[in-house]
């Protein structure tokens, strides 16, 4: 471990290798393109699309997103001032911040080790882990990934204006995100007010959480939001589903073996806590299953990532063997990566998207009988229709209920609970018997229901 590649830090040549690993990372981005369209790929995206059309602007709870959920973005108010169509604010919005996340790590390292900064934006290109987030479209998430860089950045460099620009971005971007960031800077400024004996400034900073702390459950609602996240009973709160029924450790490896002896030599010289505390934190938030643990791989993955980096840029390469080392397990890692992203299916097809787009019946009520096709309705429907689908939207009815309904009980009076006209979509899920006979074929996947016919 001997300085950087050639011990030339600020070697101009670092620049042109930096603009080539960003490119590779627009390639890796832009690889499901072949097969469908981004949006195509991620359960999210209705959602966002919806979010995106119907911005209004500026406003406190758009700001404040992070706090409250949901899926709005300060961003999305910039994407409506400068005139971008939804579509593009979401899709070439998501591909910016990849790359932006990229740029973040390199800049990261720019003061540090270069090298270390170049590999960082390919390990970060052939992470399954980020590239799985981008083909779900967690929007927000990837949205925030680049400001959590950017904030070890400028706690490194003690810039704390630019800290705190980073993290107000952070806090009105993504609640996860800003969860874990402001945790780990709490316990970061706890240790260095502690290394430093500034024990006066570290009884002011704890008064001033103690009393933010209280008025936050007054005005942001905060134990309504705590209670939901510590005491919920959906599954897809309490897990986050990220990579579930998959083999992560086959998957994740080679990043994980890479960024633990990166995290050995990060600590032994002594490099800045901010990144190992933020690690620590996921950790332990992983290991003990707290709320979306699973969509904290994320950040341990990416934690791993600048771990990793520290540890490949380090490495003195002027021995022949050890550069075509470094070469195989780039290569080792693209080819991973690329047989991922082309395994990965898309979740509708552009005529299905189509066939949505179109509907065009009276006003009425269309109802999803399963939660997994609610996005690409909400997302693309006419907004004269409503919606309703098990959990979601307008739904007037509990879970056992919707059991009974698919096992074909008490059918009838379960759709009375809902206004005329009825639609049904069923495109992840049919009905065969009850009052599936009294549906009226629309397209390959609308019906009316036929209040005359007794099913």
């Amino acid at each position: 471990m001997d300085g950087t590649i050639g011990n030339e830090n600020k070697n101009p040549r670092y620049g042109l290798w930096a603009l080539g690993a960003l490119a590779i990372l627009v390639v890796a981005r832009v690889l499901p393109l072949l097969k469908a369209p981004l949006s195509a790929y991620g359960y999210d995206y209705g959602f966002y699309l919806y979010a995106a059309k119907h911005v209004q602007g500026f406003s406190w709870e758009s700001l404040m997103t992070s706090v409250w959920g949901g899926y709005d973005s300060p961003f999305f108010v910039l994407g409506k001032i400068l005139h971008l169509p939804p579509s593009v604010a979401l899709n070439e919005g998501l591909l910016l911040f990849s790359v932006f996340l990229g740029i973040s790590i390199y800049w990261y390292f720019s003061n540090i080790n270069k090298a270390s900064g170049v590999i960082g934006i390919l390990l970060v290109a052939f992470s399954l882990i980020q590239a799985e987030g981008y083909n779900m479209f967690l929007w927000k998430n990837l949205a925030a990934l680049p400001f959590l860089i950017l904030a070890f950045k400028f706690a490194y460099e003690e810039k704390w204006g630019d800290l705190a620009a980073c993290s107000v971005i952070i806090l009105v971007t993504h609640r996860t995100t800003a969860i874990l960031y402001f945790l780990a800077l709490g316990v970061y400024m706890v240790y260095r007010h502690l290394r430093n004996r500034s024990y006066l400034a570290l009884v002011l900073e704890a008064g001033a959480v103690a009393l933010l702390v209280p008025m936050g459950y007054k005005f942001f609602n905060l134990r309504e939001i705590v209670e939901k996240l510590v005491n919920n009973n959906n599954f897809y709160v309490r897990t986050g589903l990220f990579l579930e029924n998959q083999n992560l450790l086959a998957l994740w490896w080679p990043i994980v073996l890479l960024g633990l002896v990166g995290f050995f030599f990060w600590i032994k010289f002594k490099n800045h806590p901010l990144p190992v505390i933020f690690f620590l934190i996921c950790a332990l938030w992983f290991a003990f299953k707290l709320p979306f643990y699973r969509r904290v791989i994320i950040y341990l993955d990416l934690s791993l990532v600048l771990f990793a980096a520290y540890f490949l840029g380090k490495i003195h390469y002027q021995n022949k063997k050890l550069k075509i080392a470094l070469a195989a397990v780039l290569v080792f890692l693209a080819a991973q990566a690329g047989m991922y992203i082309f395994s990965k299916q898309p979740l509708i097809s552009a005529r299905e998207t189509s066939e949505i787009q179109s509907f065009n019946e009276r006003p009425g009520f269309v109802l999803s009988i399963t939660a997994n096709d609610a996005p690409w309705l909400v997302g693309y429907i006419d907004d004269n229709q409503r919606l309703g689908a098990p959990g979601l939207f307008e739904d007037p009815h509990t879970f056992q209920e919707w059991q009974d309904f698919w096992a074909g009980k008490n059918q009838v009076d379960f759709i009375s609970k809902y206004p005329r006209p009825l639609y049904f979509y069923e495109r992840g899920y049919r009905l065969e018997d009850g009052i599936a006979k009294c549906f009226k074929p629309l397209s390959e996947n609308f019906s009316e229901y036929n209040y005359q016919c007794k099913p």
